[in-house]
């Protein structure tokens, strides 16, 4: 038997190596063709969450004087025990809570975590962007299947500059009622109005502000396609989210008050929003200004809601998808009292109707530009543009009011118009009637 030179053997290993790593090499692309928009996914998702993670240091003036405080004195005092004096009004210490109670809960909870207040709170704003970004990719594949498209929506979702800095710089919560309110729209358009209700009772236990979306309920109510009782499924959820305030001793009507306080809390026709009174600044009227305010929001609410039931516009799931991001933006463009921060549903939802309409994209890059027009002066002391000074503001609400208008005109285009055969169905309904 002929014995194997060294340079055959090195050969062969040599060969055997090669086949090994085309092996791997062959595994990997077969992987890669298969799950490649996952890690996409994946990448995304890391990189967006490393970009938050960045800022996680920055303390803002909430941070450090309301969020901070209820956080410690609730890690302090047994978590979940504490809320049995919430809004701990007489606490040295600390300042009165007013936030409703399942925020409050929320932070009770993330006390029993092993993290530094300010990372635990910024971690729950931050999960709620992801939960707010899925449910949006939810809403648009109702229309759009392409994975592509899918995924180019969420980075757009996960970057928004409001997103990254109500989150991850401010630490604030209102990702959380925003992204409750996308997926309250997610399960409307389904026909799922019992999760739906879920949903929005989570968002208006979580925030006030939960309200400027009660208006496309009444709008789809009027269209005939949603019944008033499923409200009773949301009272139902935000009263079940007082029981932990309950059972650590908080009196009854606390929750309750809550709400109240909220109402009368500020006094300020407005607080640095791009809002309609970013034109009056006049100290001295603000109290017939918001009085005066709130009547003029009614009147817009109203009027919008009558001209959709003049013409009949059915409750369709683009018709509520155009109706929500008309409403994010006249509720607290006419509203009195808001701050910055309030527009963020807009922010969301001009988003998802660009995406979903795939028309003039530049609609959302716009009202992410106003947002950040008036962020930046409450996270850093001066305004973006600094030659303009508080003129950033009322920049802001010139370009709230103008796309309002470009929505009002959009309307003609973009509402749906009731089919035929469901036109045929209601008339034989009625006429049976």
């Amino acid at each position: 038997m002929q014995m194997k030179t060294f340079k055959t053997k090195w050969k062969e290993g040599i060969t055997k190596i090669d086949s090994f790593f085309n092996m791997l090499f062959d595994y990997f692309m077969k992987f890669f063709r298969k799950y490649y928009l996952w890690i996409a996914f994946a990448f995304i998702l890391a990189i967006s969450f490393f970009v938050r993670y960045a800022f996680f240091d920055y303390l803002s003036g909430d941070m450090h004087n309301f969020l901070l405080q209820w956080f410690n004195h609730l890690k302090a005092n047994g978590g979940l025990k504490a809320m049995g004096d919430y809004p701990w009004t007489n606490t040295p210490g600390v300042r009165a809570g007013d936030y409703p109670v399942s925020y409050i809960t929320l932070l009770a909870l993330l006390s029993y975590l092993p993290f530094e207040g300010i990372v635990s709170i910024k971690l729950l704003s931050v999960f709620f962007d992801y939960v707010l970004a899925i449910g949006a990719v939810l809403i648009i594949r109702e229309f759009n299947k392409n994975s592509y498209f899918s995924l180019l929506a969420f980075a757009i979702l996960v970057f928004f500059p409001t997103s990254i800095l109500n989150s991850a710089v401010w630490g604030q919560c209102d990702q959380l009622y925003v992204a409750l309110i996308v997926w309250t729209v997610l399960f409307l358009i389904k026909k799922k109005h019992f999760l739906a209700m879920i949903f929005l009772g989570l968002a208006l236990a979580t925030k006030l502000q939960t309200t400027f979306f009660l208006p496309v309920l009444i709008f789809m109510w009027l269209a005939k396609k949603f019944k008033l009782r499923y409200l009773l499924v949301m009272f139902l959820v935000i009263f079940l989210t007082f029981i932990p305030s309950y059972i650590a001793g908080a009196p009854f009507s606390m929750p309750f008050n809550m709400y109240r306080s909220q109402i009368g809390l500020y006094t300020n026709a407005n607080y640095g929003a791009g809002s309609l009174y970013a034109f009056f600044e006049f100290p001295k009227l603000y109290a017939g200004i918001k009085r005066v305010g709130v009547y003029v929001a009614f009147i817009a609410i109203g009027v919008t809601l009558l001209v959709l039931f003049h013409y009949k516009v059915p409750a369709t799931p683009k018709n509520i998808i155009y109706v929500t991001a008309l409403f994010s933006l006249v509720s607290p463009f006419f509203l009195p009292h808001m701050h910055e921060r309030y527009f963020y549903m807009a922010d969301a939802f001009l988003i998802i109707y660009v995406l979903v309409f795939k028309r003039k994209y530049i609609y959302a890059a716009l009202m992410s530009f106003s947002s950040v027009l008036t962020y930046t002066h409450f996270l850093t002391g001066q305004y973006i543009f600094k030659f303009l000074d508080k003129d950033c503001v009322r920049l802001s609400a010139l370009i709230n009011l103008g796309l309002i208008i470009a929505l009002i005109i959009d309307a003609k285009s973009v509402l749906e118009k009731e089919p035929a055969e469901e036109l045929l169905e209601l008339e034989t309904e009625q006429s049976e009637v």
